[in-house]
């Protein structure tokens, strides 16, 4: 509450503007205006808000625009075809703007557009208006009509709270103080900024509204002169009153991330289905802006918004899984599975294979899923986590987690990374399980790890992938294994020693007596197991985010798993032989 005539300031009275003030307002100095952001966003972020106000008003249409087209034969007459014209110029374009049944027509390419004869709305002093916001919605319409838009200047209010008199100004009223840059030390670079085009020409155009005794508010003041050009009907959907991000718009975004699609590619969506950029009701960069905030909004309650989230699952599925824990407040760990993982674990869980190697998320957690492989030879999911580290503690909660959402089944063979903690805890949690480590993350370090001029000799391509991919007996792969590393002298190389030394655990030679359903060695396997994840997991995003794009995918997952059966069950194979079996 504010004390009887206290002023207020939400913008800056232009200092051009010289009005004649009435006898019992007083003159408020100048203050300087906030930096303001392109797009004005709403409080209310969510993509249910129930704020957004419409674009136009039903009982006020937009004027007809109609195009003139120019032949050809025109263009020649006019001595256009070899004319050089400077950038951004359109010489054959014009548009007619229809206003109360008389054409007004504009020049595209005039540098100072002036006010049609004829305006739909008339702007007068004494108007009266039953309250502020209602003079603001006339003063918006008016300049939606002429081609600009408008911004709050100073108000007054009284003892309660009400607006005893306010300006309304152009946009592009007043000029923008430049702001001094302090070096406290000339040595060290200033910061960086972003550099900005100037949107203030020190326009005086105007309204002043005061309230009467009456209690309605009267334009006492106003001033209709503008110096400079207005915006012409083809890029009237570009005023910033023009533009919001409608429920529709948010709906749509919202559908698109659950897809993995990025906010670029939803708003060239949002684009073709509105029939053009002009119908979408926003630019790009306001879609951006409004879901970075949006992510600035969650950012602080992101972990509880992802916990509240399993709770609802579980409490939709009784057989729905999870666990976490918290740790100063902090979420460290999460565990989960639905009701179709736990039950293909029951089918397929005697070969699985445990991926920590994925990219963090925005707060550095690992994600770490445990996949395995169907009836069809596909990749299934059945569980998965996040782990704010990589400790023996940390992975040894995971199995044990994981145990108890299996029911005690342990898995008779496993296929890891390198990762001495998680070799540690798998020895404590499954004692009884086969361990290896896959050789497909193992052959994707070569690259970094020898000359990159032997990585394009096709004879040592050829050596390695022979010895690695194919010896089918112990024999074999010592043999070839010393024979590409005598020929091309890497017994120095310190990684590829390592390697040897653990052959054991990841030349399929030495334990060919153990069915692998293609897990460990199938490079094709591995990289579409993380192609899969990496479309959900690698931007940095928030937990929110990724689980609607993790929920999406591992539902497509599920789907492409029933057309399998479905073909399997409908369909008959081809036969290469007339044999029995």
């Amino acid at each position: 509450m504010q004390d009887a005539g206290q002023t207020s300031c939400d913008e800056v009275l232009p200092d051009a503007v010289q009005v004649p003030q009435p006898p019992d307002v007083v003159q408020v100095p100048d203050v300087e205006e906030p930096d303001v952001q392109e797009l004005d966003h709403d409080d209310d972020l969510s993509f249910m808000a129930n704020d957004i106000q419409p674009m136009y008003d039903d009982n006020s249409p937009l004027p007809i625009l109609h195009h003139d087209i120019i032949s050809i034969e025109q263009v020649d007459d006019m001595g256009l075809l070899n004319a050089g014209f400077d950038i951004g110029s359109s010489p054959v374009r014009k548009e007619v703007v229809v206003e109360q049944g008389n054409d007004v027509a504009i020049d595209m390419n005039d540098p100072v557009i002036t006010t049609p004869t004829k305006k739909k709305i008339v702007l007068k002093k004494g108007m009266l208006f039953d309250n502020v916001e209602s003079a603001k919605k006339f003063y918006k319409d008016y300049a939606h009509d002429l081609g600009f838009y408008i911004r709050n200047g100073q108000q007054r209010l009284d003892g309660n709270g009400v607006v005893e008199w306010k300006w309304f100004l152009c946009s592009r009223a007043g000029y923008r103080k430049k702001k001094e840059i302090e070096h406290n030390n000339s040595s060290k670079k200033s910061k960086k900024t972003r550099r900005t085009r100037q949107t203030r020409c020190g326009c005086e155009a105007y309204i002043y509204v005061k309230r009467t005794t009456e209690g309605k508010y009267k334009i006492a003041a106003l001033k209709e002169g503008h110096n400079h050009a207005f915006v012409t009907p083809s890029k009237r959907h570009l005023l910033r009153s023009n533009r919001c991000v409608s429920e529709k718009v948010k709906t749509t975004l919202f559908n698109c991330h659950k897809a993995s699609i990025g906010t670029s590619q939803a708003y060239m969506l949002l684009q073709i289905g509105a029939g053009g950029f002009e119908y979408v009701g926003c630019t790009k960069k306001d879609l951006q802006n409004y879901y970075s905030d949006f992510r600035n909004k969650i950012k602080d309650a992101d972990a509880q918004m992802f916990i509240d989230n399993l709770y609802t699952l579980k409490e939709l599925d009784p057989n729905f899984f999870f666990e976490f824990e918290v740790n100063d407040g902090r979420l460290c760990r999460v565990f989960w599975a639905d009701t179709t993982s736990r039950k293909n674990y029951v089918h397929f869980g005697d070969v699985i294979s445990f991926d920590a190697t994925y990219s963090t998320n925005q707060y550095d957690m690992k994600f770490a899923p445990f996949t395995g492989v169907n009836h069809h030879m596909c990749s299934i999911f059945f569980g998965a986590a996040f782990l704010a580290d990589e400790k023996i503690e940390s992975y040894i909660w995971l199995f044990q987690t994981f145990l108890r959402s299996m029911g005690g089944k342990a898995p008779s063979f496993i296929v890891t990374d390198e990762d001495a903690s998680m070799r540690a805890a798998i020895d404590v949690v499954f004692p009884n399980t086969t361990h290896r480590l896959c050789m497909w993350h193992i052959m994707k370090k070569l690259p970094d790890k020898i000359d990159a001029n032997l990585l394009r000799d096709d004879e040592f391509r050829t050596m390695v992938n022979s010895c690695v991919w194919g010896s089918e007996t112990i024999e074999e792969f010592e043999s070839r294994w010393q024979a590409w590393i005598t020929k091309y002298h890497l017994e120095g190389n310190e990684w590829l020693q390592g390697r040897y030394l653990i052959r054991e655990s990841w030349i399929p030679a030495y334990f060919r007596d153990i069915w692998l359903g293609g897990i460990l060695r199938t490079t094709s396997r591995s990289e579409s197991a993380n192609s899969f994840f990496n479309r959900f997991i690698g931007r940095k995003l928030a937990l929110v985010e990724f689980w609607i794009r993790f929920d999406t995918a591992l539902k497509c997952q599920q789907q492409e798993e029933l057309i399998d059966d479905n073909t399997s069950m409908h369909t008959d194979p081809k036969l290469f032989t007339s044999w029995e079996i």
